[in-house]
């Protein structure tokens, strides 16, 4: 296993519906560039809007849509956990940590995606 590149995925595809739902967010479909829009708050990181914007794209044109040929497991040495129950552990639709009441950015309790995909 040293020296070698693994492409991890789940047993199955998620989509932005059911990824909004497990957080309580609305999901809304659109283009890259209200993504970009929505994540390019104040709070925001200049890092961010490109590089998740980037990660909408790839999602949307099918990147994560194989399921696992075993590897994860293999690795892991056990069934991996539902991701859908990992993400809903994990993600908060609000936006960054602790961004304070008065932030005015259109992120908060939004998870913006792409048609197709996220």
């Amino acid at each position: 296993m040293h020296g070698q590149v693994y492409e991890l995925v789940g047993d199955r595809p998620l989509g932005g519906a059911e990824l909004a739902a497990a957080v309580g967010a609305r999901y809304a479909p659109g283009s890259l560039a209200q993504a970009r829009a929505a994540l390019s708050g104040p709070n925001a990181a200049p890092f961010q809007p490109p590089m998740l914007v980037a990660t909408y794209s790839a999602v949307a044109s099918g990147f994560l849509d194989a399921p696992d040929d075993g590897t994860l497991p293999r690795l892991l040495g056990r069934p991996p956990r539902p991701a859908l129950e990992v993400y809903a552990g994990t993600a908060t639709p609000s936006g960054p940590a602790d961004p304070g009441p008065a932030d005015p950015s259109p992120a908060r309790g939004y998870l913006p995606a792409v048609a197709g995909g996220v």
